[in-house]
């Protein structure tokens, strides 16, 4: 006597031959939102770093993946907090609210937190330095872990807001061996496919960007008084003189983190993921 099989399960199987579960299933994903809800996993180590008291600390990043999901590989997404480098956290409402938005559309999204700097001691330079290399130990967790997670590899965008900008621009473009740190999983990449810069900035570095490098996204306000809009202005002329794609969004009028205004800023985000990370060729 034959058992009898589950729907699901013979569905699945079938599937697995046809091709049907393929990047891209469902139909639409990445366009707009294809799935119901989100599996979050909570407080994920993706590596480990000494912070500014001397103390090994475990660097924690929050990842959301779409429910019902079962496609073999997958675009990711990683999103990286402001806080001028003393402050934020990976569960901040608007990061969990992009995070899952992104991950309803198909994408896996992870939120991290990366080392902050004590105000009283704060020193720029290592502050980009330690958040740089704790991202960079982020992009390689996964490239270490891509059955886990299904993630396609040649398919990893970022996305930071201020300071979480800023380290995203850094992580993106400088590329050389001694830029990548030592906060976690040695010997993959930590090569990125596009980078979202919302306002941030590259200030002496912006001559980092080479020739065959990744698209970047820039929204700025113009009347930013924290990170200038010149920043923003730099990175695209650097861009146009190599030939890297660049998308420079000026917010008229707006200054610092200007979140109220996600309305008129999220479609560029959508529309800048979906052609340069999730549909890459």
């Amino acid at each position: 006597m034959y058992k009898k099989v589950p729907l699901v399960v013979a569905l699945l199987v079938m599937f697995s031959f046809t091709g049907c579960v393929s990047d891209f299933y469902p139909k639409d994903r990445y366009a707009g939102i294809v799935f119901d809800d989100v599996i979050v996993h909570k407080d994920v180590v993706y590596g480990h770093a000494y912070d500014c008291t001397g103390n090994l600390i475990d660097l924690l990043m929050d990842i959301y993946e779409p429910k019902g999901d079962f496609a073999h590989k997958r675009a990711l997404v990683i999103a990286i907090h402001g806080g001028a480098f003393v402050g934020g956290d990976k569960a901040s409402d608007k990061w969990v609210k992009l995070c899952t938005l992104l991950a309803k559309m198909g994408y896996v999204t992870a939120s991290i937190n990366y080392r902050l700097q004590p105000p009283e001691n704060f020193n720029k330079s290592r502050a980009v330095t330690q958040a740089m290399f704790d991202a960079k130990a982020a992009i390689r967790f996964f490239r270490a872990h891509i059955n886990d997670y299904r993630i396609d590899p040649d398919r990893i965008a970022l996305i930071g807001a201020s300071a979480g900008a800023i380290t995203a621009l850094h992580v993106t473009y400088l590329r050389e061996p001694k830029f990548e740190g030592d906060s976690g999983n040695p010997g993959y990449s930590s090569n990125v496919t596009a980078c979202i810069d919302l306002w941030g900035g590259l200030y002496d570095n912006v001559t980092k960007i080479d020739p065959g490098e990744p698209p970047v996204l820039i929204i700025h306000g113009t009347e930013d008084k924290v990170v200038p809009y010149s920043e923003a202005k730099n990175i695209s002329r650097r861009c146009k003189e190599v030939g890297v794609y660049c998308s420079l969004h000026p917010l008229e009028g707006a200054g610092h983190a200007p979140w109220d205004r996600h309305k008129e800023f999220l479609p560029w985000i959508l529309d800048f993921l979906y052609r340069y990370c999730a549909r890459k060729e």
